[in-house]
């Protein structure tokens, strides 16, 4: 939806102000109205980082899954975290609903509409050429260039079956001329014209606008643009033709519109979006009527394509902002219910025996909670403070011995992560976690689940495989929400067979819940991957067996919103 209103506002504005500047000359309007053209184009809603809007648009499912055990060191076991052995991930699965299936299969029919075009393109130009006679020589005859400006030769043919006359091609530009336009008083005209389009590129310009005419077949304002551009080109063309041949041209055009009404075969105007030639009767009104005024190129005419190119810009980072404020705030009203479901359990146990050992580790540890007490400030700048604040006093706090050192060092982190993650910085938090541990395998196993799930929000599935297969991913032991995320990973990859394996061999510990959460996934990867038997089978037995009736859709190509918790936020 956000890429639609931002595309709308930018097409909105930009057809205002060519309204307002219709007397400058038409090759001004046409860069403002292909500038917003270009923007339907545009991925906005996926851009920073491919992110803050998934395709799909409204909220279909959410479930919160809650790993039951810690994830056990791999350095020291029974020192290192040792105290923290029931922190877990709490992550929402936000899975989406919305027309973004009929938006793609809208797109791919236009483009296999664009496709028939093309081939119905090259039928006819192949058509034309098994009867045409060159006759480029005419350029040379009238004085005319017979190169386009990117120096590709410029030839003339003439044949039966087209319009009076028309110019295609970009790597191979060719005028077709209507035989009987031999012996017209208008050929120079005609001539002029067709290669003004050819050294204006127009050609090319209209394969754009003739593939967003047809991948955006459904939208009413952009064809509405198009037209306008289409116009605006052959405006263009008659404006520099004009220059040259004053009143002759006007005359001459004239003629030339009325013999392509009576002239242009059905075939012709098939194909008409791919050639200069622009025929409807009200359009050729404008045409002459342009003629009739000098269009020069005026201070105020730049000033106010500058100010609506400014306003577009502003309306575009407006609702693109407004993208991130939504995804940013929906993160914080996560965060608020984690911190909710948080107060009706126990603590995490974060400080340590109360010992004269100790007692250094302690007094860290209750500076750490004073600096997160802002942790779940809806503030960005107040975030990015404690942020801040957080690391400076652990660059500048006293050392402790190692196992104690690498105990703050995760709870700092997970603070850290946590003031990042309401943000959307998936890109800082994995600069932190590289600054503070190095390599991944030395990334604490609390933080594995963080890390991976960052480099997955950042497309970089490989690391984040890499990252969680150094869990026993089979294993009971190992947390659920680790070997769902792998399972993400291989999905967003379309690497099926690879996380059906995984589903395959995941043991289930004597835990209906987790069960359950099992069939889920296996339902649904078996679904993403097209084999409806087998996931039918598994719909059956969650009816049968856990009386689960209804199985949530898994969009493996969307974004998951997540929040981990960190344990020193259950004391602030």
């Amino acid at each position: 939806m956000d890429y639609l209103l931002t595309n709308f506002a930018t097409t909105v504005l930009m057809l205002i102000t060519v309204k307002f500047i219709q007397e400058a000359p038409a090759r001004l309007q046409i860069t403002l109205l292909m500038l917003a053209l270009l923007n339907w184009f545009i991925p906005w809603h996926d851009l920073e980082v491919s992110l803050l809007a998934p395709s799909s648009l409204l909220p279909h499912n959410i479930d919160y899954f809650l790993p039951t055990e810690m994830m056990a060191s791999n350095t020291t076991p029974g020192q290192v975290f040792a105290n923290i052995s029931h922190w877990g991930n709490v992550v929402q699965n936000v899975e989406w609903f919305s027309f973004s299936h009929v938006f793609t299969g809208l797109l791919c029919l236009g483009i296999l509409l664009f496709f028939g075009d093309v081939l119905r393109y090259l039928r006819y130009l192949d058509s034309l050429n098994k009867t045409a006679e060159d006759r480029t020589e005419l350029l040379v005859h009238y004085n005319l260039p017979a190169k386009a400006h990117y120096l590709c030769g410029i030839s003339v043919k003439i044949c039966q079956g087209c319009p009076p006359a028309m110019a295609t091609g970009v790597i191979r530009p060719t005028i077709w001329l209507n035989r009987r336009l031999l012996n017209s008083s208008q050929l120079h005209s005609v001539l002029l014209h067709e290669v003004t389009h050819l050294r204006h590129c127009d050609p090319g310009l209209k394969w754009v606008t003739q593939l967003a005419r047809r991948v955006f077949w459904w939208n009413p304002l952009v064809i509405k643009l198009i037209e306008r551009i289409d116009l605006l080109v052959e405006m263009s063309c008659d404006q520099h033709c004009y220059a040259v041949k004053r009143e002759k041209y006007s005359q001459d055009l004239a003629a030339i519109i009325l013999q392509s009404h009576s002239g242009t075969s059905n075939q012709a105007a098939q194909i008409s979006g791919f050639t200069s030639i622009h025929s409807q009767a009200s359009a050729n009104l404008l045409r002459l009527e342009s003629l009739k005024s000098e269009k020069t190129l005026r201070l105020k005419f730049v000033a106010l394509a500058c100010v609506g190119t400014l306003l577009s810009s502003v309306a575009c980072a407006q609702f693109n902002s407004s993208i991130v404020t939504d995804e940013t705030d929906r993160l914080h009203a996560m965060a608020l219910r984690v911190q909710a479901h948080r107060a009706n359990q126990n603590k995490y146990s974060i400080y340590r025996p109360d010992t004269a050992k100790n007692a250094q580790f302690n007094r860290q540890m209750r500076e750490l909670v004073a600096l997160s007490k802002d942790a779940l400030s809806p503030s960005h700048d107040v975030l990015n403070l404690a942020y801040s604040e957080i690391d400076a006093w652990y660059a500048n706090r006293p050392a402790l011995p190692a196992p104690q050192q690498r105990e703050i060092a995760f709870h700092t982190t997970a603070v850290q992560h946590f003031l990042l993650q309401q943000q959307n910085r998936q890109s800082d938090y994995l600069d932190l976690v590289t600054q503070r541990f190095g390599a991944p395998e030395k990334v604490p196993v609390p933080l594995r689940y963080s890390t991976a799930a960052a480099l997955i929000k950042l497309h970089r599935y490989e690391n984040a495989l890499e990252i969680l297969q150094q869990f026993d991913l089979a294993s009971p032991k190992t947390a659920l929400g680790n070997f769902i995320l792998a399972v993400e990973a291989c999905m967003k990859q379309g690497k099926y067979e690879q996380a059906l394996w995984l589903v395959n061999n995941r043991v289930v510990r004597n835990n209906t819940s987790e069960e359950i959460r099992l069939l889920k996934l296996r339902f649904n990867v078996l679904t993403t991957a097209g084999q409806t038997g087998p996931a039918e089978q598994i719909r059956a037995d969650l009816a049968n067996h856990y009386g689960v009736e209804k199985i949530p859709p898994q969009n493996f190509n969307g974004p998951a919103l997540r929040v981990q918790w960190a344990p020193v936020l259950d004391h602030i």
